[in-house]
This record gives C-alpha cells, structure tokens and sequence, in this order.
C-alpha cells in the first residue's frame, strides 16, 4: 500500500482534507458525501480506493492482495478522555457448509487476518464529509500472542455447525469465543440451511465472525507507535 506513509503524516485530518492531498477523483470524492444510513461501508470503499488505488469488492480474499492485509475502518467515539469504539467490527461471513471441512489454516478468517485499522471519529451528520483519522495502526490475528487461542474461537463454532448446533451459536458478550466472536449477521430473519456432519438439514440464522469493542482496543497496534 504506497500512500500508508502519506496518511501517516494526515492524523486528525478530516477525510476531505485527507481527499484533497491525494490525486483528483470526482467519484472517490463522492463517495464521502454520501448518507451512511444509505450506505454503511461507503467509508470504507474510499479508504481503501485511497490505500490501495482501486474501489473495493466483496471477495474472500484480503483487500490489498499484494501485501495480504485487510483494510477496517472503524468510528470511534470520544468518552472519559480516550477513545472508545462506536462498535463491534466484522470480519467475515461464516458459511455454516464450508465451514465444516475447512481447517483453520484455510480459512477466510486467516485469509483476512493481517488487518490494517483506521479509527475514526463517531460524527453525527451521518455523512463522512467531516469524519477525522484518528490513528492508523493494524491488528494481526495470527501473532503469536493470540493465535492460539484465534484458532481455538474459529474451532469451536466449526464443530459447533458439524453437530448441528450452528443456531446455538450467540451473539452474547459472554459467549465461548474469546478473541473471535460470534455475532448476528444480515437483514431481516436471515434463517440459513445448511448440512450438518451426520448429513441432516439444520437451520440457524445468519452469523459472522466478529471483534468485539473490547477485543479491538486490546489488539490494536498503533502504526505511530512503531
């Protein structure tokens, strides 16, 4: 990613200023002044345009395929003198069939595990005209200090839908996962069918695997601090 450095230099810029600094695109532009409410990851698509010099997609494959890493972006809001996350951060999709035969080496979960976070400021005009970069920094999955037990979360919910039990998967802070949750995912009812290891049909709803608020202050390493 060639312009990380740039925004380095960019920290508590507001994104059209940070837009300005970069070569003149009327359709990335356009992208911030876009309503959030019509478009959640509309920040995202033009953080990663700005990073990575192209429009983002939705393939199970990391964001910058040249370097591996996933870009997040994340809005934070000012509380008690630190910054606290808006919330919970989705990772990917669990895909309750493919799931059960692939090992977590495999997974999209480690495919997308070198993630780059930029945290932003929470702002209220439901646009992100005015939103700020905060901080850059990453979050590694795969660091030794946690991996183990990474691993261990993405186990768990695997054998969980190989018995069958994929609808007792929960959406709870105190939930089994403890770096890696699970958290409701889509619209509506979201009811998926799927095949459990014994070859019965089950149904559960929707889920993705989640960084919850908490888990994306403790792993969170500034760039800056580097």
């Amino acid at each position: 990613m060639q312009h990380i450095h740039k925004l380095e230099q960019l920290i508590n810029k507001s994104l059209v200023e940070i837009d300005a600094d970069f070569e003149e695109n009327a359709e990335r532009t356009r992208l911030l002044y876009v309503s959030l409410k019509q478009q959640k990851g509309v920040i995202g698509n033009w953080f990663e345009w700005i990073l990575t010099g192209k429009r983002g997609d939705n393939l199970a494959e990391a964001d910058d395929t040249e370097t591996g890493v996933e870009i997040k972006c994340c809005q934070f809001i000012y509380n008690n003198g630190t910054w606290q996350p808006k919330e919970n951060l989705r990772l990917t999709t669990i895909n309750y069939n493919e799931i059960q035969y692939t090992a977590f080496e495999d997974s999209c979960l480690v495919k997308k595990s070198k993630i780059l976070i930029a945290r932003l400021s929470y702002n209220t005009d439901q646009t992100g005209a005015n939103v700020k970069l905060i901080d850059i920094g990453y979050i590694n999955l795969l660091d030794e200090r946690w991996v183990t037990q990474v691993k261990a979360d993405y186990q768990h919910v695997r054998e969980m839908c190989m018995m069958g039990m994929a609808d007792k998967l929960t959406s709870k802070k105190d939930q089994s996962g403890k770096i890696i949750k699970t958290y409701s995912h889509g619209n509506g009812k979201n009811v998926k069918t799927y095949t459990d290891a014994a070859g019965n049909q089950q149904q559960a709803k929707g889920k993705a695997f989640y960084l919850f608020k908490q888990q994306q202050v403790d792993l969170f390493q500034s760039i800056l601090d580097n």
